[in-house]
């Protein structure tokens, strides 16, 4: 259910159900990133409408059918309304934004990883298990650093041996082939943030190998 002009809207077996200007409407549309696809059904009629469009450059592409259908049965139907989730040109806007998130992301890394090699070459951290840095961080503390990219690892292993035994599918093949039907932007936000988490708990496991000298040792 979703709504259209403040009304709700059917969704039965695939397809809306509605009416527009007393005429029952069952009709579906979609998007993929370069077509339109819009079938209208007037049972009233015994009338079918269906328009296949090779470009996605906006959502003017489904006015077609019930434009098509006003002119053929002298009817006042309103353009097709798709809710905005089911536009590929919408999600790849807002992955495009997202991106720019995860852009600074990139940037507060590089600054993390600036940070930690000054304070080492400034020698107020060192290796643990060095003569300077003196006995092993406490447990806890190693926990906290090593525990993140232990799970994200141990997801990607589950994930990877689930999907493999269930479907018979290899889990990474398939991330690397969505690239092929999905829109270039929630493409490369989705791989690049997925990149950005793995960096982010992989700087804080080797953050875990340094300690701070102590004041006394300054």
């Amino acid at each position: 259910m979703f709504e259209e002009n403040g009304e709700e809207v059917g969704y039965g077996m695939g397809w809306f159900i509605s009416s527009d200007d007393d005429v029952s409407l069952i009709w579906h549309g979609g998007d993929t990133p370069n077509f339109i696809a819009d079938m209208i059904l007037l049972p009233d009629y015994k009338t079918g409408v269906v328009a296949l469009v090779n470009s996605q450059a906006g959502t003017v592409g489904h006015s077609i059918t019930s434009g098509v259908a006003n002119i053929i049965l002298g009817l006042e139907l309103e353009p097709m309304g798709v809710p905005w989730w089911a536009h590929w040109q919408a999600i790849d806007t807002l992955a495009t934004i997202a991106l720019v998130f995860i852009l600074l992301l990139v940037l507060a890394l590089m600054f993390c990883i600036w940070y930690i090699w000054r304070q080492f070459r400034a020698k107020k951290w060192h290796f643990i298990g060095s003569s300077l840095a003196g006995s092993m961080l406490p447990v806890w503390r190693m926990a906290f650093y090593i525990v993140p990219l232990a799970l994200i690892l141990m997801f990607a292993l589950a994930g990877f041996l689930v999907v493999k035994t269930l479907y018979g599918y290899n889990l990474f093949e398939v991330m690397f082939l969505f690239r092929l039907g999905s829109p270039p932007g929630v493409y490369i936000s989705g791989v690049s943030l997925l990149a950005i988490l793995f960096l982010w708990t992989l700087l804080l496991a080797f953050t875990g190998l340094f300690t701070r000298r102590s004041k006394k040792e300054a």
